[in-house]
């Protein structure tokens, strides 16, 4: 004779495993903002800095820099380069906000240690937005470094 509880156990087994299932599908799925619209997937690849413009009390002064290469994966880790031949950083790039008309980007450094207490060896602890992509050129303005009256930093092609 079968228990009128039988049934109920069978079910409160389910339970946990349709639990687990919805957390393992939660947890595995990738958020839409980890990665590059299509707009903005030629942003990967290798840049070399050509120059830094700043503002220093009205004057625009361009800067040149020794961390001249810049490598963007899809996965949106980089890496920046000190005289093209060592790598200075490894980090992860945030998409602040991203849209057919606006990308905003913090370079989040990982390596070395002290980066991500300084923030990047180019683009310090601003956040910027992109200004101008083209298939040679990339043209990137920090949107909270008001020292320097937001920096513009310029990219070409590796």
């Amino acid at each position: 004779m079968k228990s009128p509880c039988a049934g109920v156990q069978n079910n409160d087994m389910k339970l946990p495993l349709i639990i687990t299932g919805i957390l393992f599908f939660l947890f595995s799925c990738q958020k839409e903002d980890d990665y590059f619209i299509d707009k903005y997937q030629s942003l990967c690849g290798t840049w070399m800095t050509q120059n830094i413009l700043i503002d220093s009390a009205g004057i625009k002064i361009n800067l040149t820099s020794p961390y001249d290469k810049l490598e963007i994966k899809k996965d949106l880790s980089y890496k920046i380069y000190f005289e093209s031949t060592v790598v200075v950083e490894d980090g992860r790039i945030n998409i602040i906000s991203q849209s057919r008309n606006d990308l905003e980007l913090f370079f989040d450094p990982q390596y070395p240690l002290y980066s991500s207490m300084c923030g990047s060896h180019i683009f310090g602890i601003s956040t910027v937005r992109l200004i101008s992509l083209s298939d040679d050129q990339l043209v990137l303005k920090a949107t909270d470094n008001s020292f320097y009256n937001y920096p513009e930093f310029y990219f070409v092609r590796y």
